[in-house]
């Protein structure tokens, strides 16, 4: 379980790396991806590593007023290419690296940064591994226009608005239909202090961040806390997609499946299975008991509660997983969002 999108004071986040790696040990995360803006400084500081038993690893935020991308596993700086994120997913690329759209349709609010978004602008480009499609901070900020709700969203009704991102969602799906295409969840914690008398809260903790938008890796092989090794085993698998995005504030997703096979192969998420002269059979494990939706090209093809599902997929397509917890009364949460499995 990883919580990714951090920001630290070597940009605009409120606490050190090493504060950032102690909330990350109370959460009982297994690793964490930092990307203050536009600075590898706590790569070329040597921040990178095993700390007990959290792996932190040092990524950026790349570009400046929009077309934010998140990127990984290079090793110098790149330059600020807001107008052309062509050129920087091609010189992340070029660096040995991979990466993420931030948050491509992020709404905002007036009462941070006076309104400012920092959306994706152009869906030209080619090269990118993937999305994030669940912002915590970004989905947040997007349901609040006025203090007295701000106030309200923080001490009364924190995850009134938690969920992903539907426009990313709708994208993720139209993209994924011409080719592979990972979602990642992103906690964006920052932190940030406010300078309000009496109150001073901090939106919000960093402890709290990462309770809440987690990214799941699935791991055929375990850690053996070499920091090379297994800086590996987590890119590795992050860009092949075998991953899924879990809001474990309301329940620990650790736990959730999503496989599919025949009488060739058995696959995971973020993989490819042929439909060879025996059907592709897919099937869905939940930790707890919930409302499971499978996915096809966008569209929900079958919905069932409860603890799993098994599905006949006689029909090639993209396919998903969407599971909302059930709480108090039949209501339900967002919970579960697993990257596909490529029925071919």
């Amino acid at each position: 379980m990883g919580n990714i999108h951090i920001h630290t004071t070597y940009s605009d986040g409120s606490g050190t790396v090493e504060e950032v790696i102690k909330a990350a040990q109370k959460s009982g995360l297994d690793f964490i991806g930092i990307t203050d803006h536009y600075t590898l400084k706590g790569l070329f500081d040597n921040k990178e590593g095993w700390y007990g038993d959290v792996l932190a690893l040092i990524g950026v935020e790349l570009n400046r007023d929009y077309n934010h991308y998140l990127a990984f596993d290079i090793k110098r700086d790149i330059g600020d290419y807001t107008d052309d994120p062509q050129k920087t997913i091609d010189e992340v690329n070029a660096a040995g690296g991979f990466g993420f759209i931030a948050h491509p349709f992020e709404k905002g609010s007036r009462l941070f940064l006076n309104g400012k978004t920092f959306p994706w602008l152009n869906w030209n480009v080619t090269g990118f591994t993937g999305l994030s499609v669940w912002n915590y901070s970004s989905q947040w900020k997007a349901g609040i226009n006025t203090t007295v709700r701000g106030l309200y969203a923080y001490y009364v009704n924190r995850n009134g608005h938690a969920g992903p991102c539907c426009d990313s969602l709708k994208k993720w799906d139209e993209l994924t239909r011409k080719r592979r295409v990972v979602a990642i969840g992103c906690s964006d914690a920052h932190a940030v202090k406010l300078d309000i008398p009496v109150l001073k809260p901090v939106i919000f903790p960093y402890e709290y961040y990462f309770r809440t938008v987690n990214t799941h890796i699935i791991l055929r092989e375990p850690f053996k806390k070499d920091l090379s090794y297994d800086k590996k085993l987590v890119y590795s698998a992050l860009k092949r997609g075998n991953c899924f995005i879990g809001f474990d504030l309301y329940a620990d997703s650790r736990g959730f499946l999503f496989y599919g096979y025949n009488k060739d192969a058995q696959v995971i998420m973020g993989e490819e299975i042929a439909r060879s002269s025996s059907s592709v059979t897919l099937e869905v494990l939940l930790p707890r008991r919930g409302e499971i939706r499978l996915i096809r090209d966008g569209k929900v093809i079958e919905r069932i509660r409860g603890n799993g599902l098994q599905y006949k997929a006689e029909k090639q397509g993209t396919y998903r997983i969407e599971a909302d917890l059930i709480k108090f009364a039949d209501a339900t949460k967002p919970w579960i969002i697993s990257n596909p499995i490529y029925v071919k």
